[in-house]
């Protein structure tokens, strides 16, 4: 089964991992601390995923690359996309009134997703 890993980037990284139908199947975040660490566990942390077809980073500068080039390396699908580029099609105009109200309403939605994927489970 081809699967699809998302990532909301930052040193401290959350990840949801998705089937090729839209299933989550796992969720999880990791504070890497440092670029150092986050280069190191690219890598391996893809190594986990069997059949992973493509990665969806949000966000963007020196780490985005990080998973840009091992994506290259695997001849995986990578897609960057900002926060502003895919909250229009989730949220309402009136959720996104600051970036704030926007961040609360995209976790109140993400909590909805794993809510109604009861067999999707937490990784930590």
């Amino acid at each position: 089964m081809r699967s699809l890993l998302a990532v909301d980037l930052g040193l401290k990284t959350g990840f949801a991992l998705f089937e090729e139908h839209g299933k989550l199947l796992c969720y999880r975040s990791h504070n890497f601390g440092t670029t150092e660490r986050l280069k190191r566990a690219v890598p391996k942390l893809l190594d986990g995923i069997p059949e992973l077809a493509a990665i969806f980073i949000e966000g963007g500068g020196n780490l985005a690359t990080v998973w840009e080039k091992e994506t290259e390396r695997r001849c995986i699908t990578f897609q960057q996309i900002s926060a502003r580029e895919w909250r229009h099609i989730f949220l309402f105009s009136r959720e996104q009134r600051s970036g704030v109200e926007a961040k609360k309403h995209a976790g109140e939605t993400a909590r909805k997703v794993i809510e109604r994927s009861k067999g999707a489970t937490f990784k930590g």
